[in-house]
């Protein structure tokens, strides 16, 4: 799939609370990075 195509279907952007200088989620809650790569760089 075309890279454009991929920022198109997938969330390129995100918003990440701090409250106090500590991230601000929930108990279930995380953050994590999907790259689309095909083989490494």
């Amino acid at each position: 799939m075309h890279a454009h195509i991929r920022s198109v279907i997938t969330q390129t952007e995100i918003t990440i609370p701090i409250t106090q200088g500590q991230l601000a989620l929930g108990i279930w809650q995380g953050i994590y990075l999907w790259e689309h790569r095909y083989r490494s760089h």
